[in-house]
Order: C-alpha cells, then sequence, then structure tokens
C-alpha cells in the first residue's frame, strides 16, 4: 500500500509539474506578444508626429527659406478678414536680409533682427523706426501694418510667388518688388554718396533758395560726412536705419565768426540745424537729394563722387 501511495503521489507531482511549465510558457509567450505591440504603438505614434512631412523633403524647403529673402512690396494687409485701406498700401516694402528686415512704411523707416524656420515659424526682435512724417490717417495705417508685422509668427510663399505674413488676426500679403539697397549698407555705391551742392534750405519759419555763390556743399561718403556752411566747415558720421532712415550725428563745426555777414551765418546755423533733425532721404523728380526730418528739408544738387575724408577738413 505504502509503494502505490508513493507511486500515486510520485505520478500526482509530475503532473502538476507540466502543467505548471505549460503555463509558464504560455505566460512568457502572451508577454512577448504584449511588449512587440506595445513597441509597435509607439513607433506609429513617432512617425505620425515627425517633421517635415513626407511629401516636402528637406532639400525643397531649404530652397523655400532662400526664396523668403528679398525685396517685397505689400499688396494686402488683412485684419480679423477684412481688408484695411489706405493709398500708402502700394508703397509699404519689406527687405529680407539672412537675418535682417527693414523697409518703409509709406512714412517712415523701420528695421529689425528676425528669424525664420523651413518650417514656417517667422519671429521678429522689436522695431526701430524713424520719427517720419506720419500723419493723420497715414500714421494710423503706419502703426497698423507695423502692428501687424511685429505680430507674425508664420511665413509661407504662395502660388504666384507671393509672401504670406500671418500671426493673430492679421495677414501680410507681399508681391516680389523691385531691387532695393542692401539693409544699413552705407558705402559710395549708395544712391546718396557723392558731393552735393546745397540748392533749397526749408525751415519751420522760412524757405531758402540758396545761391551757388553762397558755396554750401555737403560730402557723403562711407560712414562719414563733410562738408562747409558758407563760413565754416564741418565733418561728422552717418549713420542709417533700414533703406531709407539716415542720420548726421556727431557734427563738429568750426568757429570761425563771419563778421559783416548775419545773413551767411543765420544761414549756416539754419543748416546745420537741418542736418541734426535728418532722419530720412529720398530722391526728387529731377534726382535731386532730399534729406528730411522734423518738419525741415535739405535739397541738394549733385556735382561730383564722394569726396576723400579719410581725415577732417580744416575747421
Amino acid at each position: 500500500m505504502r509503494d502505490q501511495d508513493r507511486s500515486s503521489h510520485a505520478g500526482g507531482m509530475t503532473t502538476l509539474i507540466g502543467a505548471g511549465r505549460k503555463a509558464g510558457r504560455r505566460g512568457v509567450i502572451i508577454s512577448a506578444v504584449a511588449v512587440a505591440v506595445i513597441i509597435a504603438l509607439a513607433v506609429g505614434l513617432r512617425a505620425l508626429r515627425a517633421e517635415p512631412p513626407p511629401e516636402r523633403t528637406e532639400a525643397s524647403q531649404s530652397r523655400d527659406l532662400n526664396r523668403l529673402r528679398g525685396d517685397w512690396t505689400l499688396a494686402r494687409l488683412q485684419s480679423e478678414g477684412q481688408d484695411v485701406q489706405s493709398e500708402r498700401l502700394s508703397e509699404v516694402t519689406l527687405t529680407l536680409g539672412r537675418t535682417s528686415a527693414d523697409g518703409w512704411t509709406g512714412c517712415q523707416a523701420y528695421a529689425t533682427i528676425y528669424q525664420a524656420s523651413q518650417w514656417g515659424v517667422f519671429k521678429t526682435d522689436p522695431l526701430g523706426t524713424t520719427e517720419g512724417t506720419c500723419q493723420g490717417e497715414d500714421a494710423e495705417f503706419a502703426q497698423s501694418y507695423l502692428d501687424a508685422f511685429t505680430a507674425a509668427s508664420r511665413w509661407s510663399l504662395t502660388d504666384d510667388g507671393g509672401l504670406q505674413l500671418r500671426g493673430g488676426r492679421v495677414t501680410l500679403t507681399y508681391t516680389r518688388g523691385t531691387e532695393q539697397p542692401t539693409p544699413g549698407a552705407i558705402v559710395e555705391e549708395s544712391a546718396w554718396a557723392g558731393t552735393w551742392r546745397v540748392v533749397r534750405l526749408e525751415t519751420t519759419e522760412h524757405q531758402v533758395e540758396v545761391n551757388q555763390d553762397a558755396g554750401l556743399w555737403i560730402g557723403i561718403g562711407g560712414r562719414r560726412s563733410i562738408g562747409y556752411g558758407g563760413c565754416n566747415a564741418f565733418f561728422g558720421r552717418v549713420t542709417t536705419l533700414g533703406a531709407r532712415g539716415l542720420f548726421f550725428d556727431r557734427l563738429v563745426l568750426g568757429l570761425k565768426t563771419c563778421t559783416g555777414s548775419d545773413t551767411v551765418m543765420r544761414l549756416e546755423s539754419d543748416l546745420m540745424d537741418a542736418l541734426t533733425r535728418v532722419d530720412r532721404w529720398d530722391m526728387d523728380e529731377e534726382g535731386n537729394l532730399v534729406l528730411m526730418g522734423g518738419g525741415e528739408s535739405v535739397t541738394l544738387e549733385r556735382t561730383g563722387p564722394p569726396p576723400a575724408i579719410d581725415t577732417p577738413p580744416p575747421i
């Protein structure tokens, strides 16, 4: 009986052990399948989130980014789905370099640094602007444009080769513009670089047609300026802001007094005051250079190339 009991007991243990091994193998198989499913789901989710989209290659996106750079003219400004109208709209320009952006609002220059990604992200630093001549509706439109430009957070190219900047509830649409001066480039090749004779001086008090015999002239080359105010020589620095902004600073004037000629002294004083207020430039229909700022202007006629101004003139 004892031998039979032992035999039965051993057989029972063998059966239990076999069943346990089979259950263990099934658990291992089920666990392996679960892990494989989890891995497949993770890979699928990562693929769905991957950038760039499969239909646009990195090479094509790079070409788009290169096409973003250049000169643009505003064609449309929309706010909350409505067109913002202005006679100045077609005068608004934008020049995008590699990292610099500058342009003209129709009545003032602006400039900033920007960042753009291949995937359409657009961001600008705080703007710098000139004082300009913006008044009334022109001032309102210029501010609307600048607000829309700084709010832009996305860029894209249109099917007809245009540029769109979008942000918030505003959209700016540009067409490819004509070639403009390189942003911030103050060199002899600039349109206003040269030697100029003062032909007209307009202040807030009066306008004076300057006689050629008075001999007033201004020379601009590189980043410096020199000239003659009718009694004393002067020199100083020239800086720019964007394609239209122009400033004369650190002007140094001789101390000679032209006795017996109050008119000459007054004219020289008015010229220096006007130059310190200049914040932008333009060319008139006759090809004259017009320096403007603070409600005053100086009209200049070209007489030659930029002068050699490695050293200041004698004062």
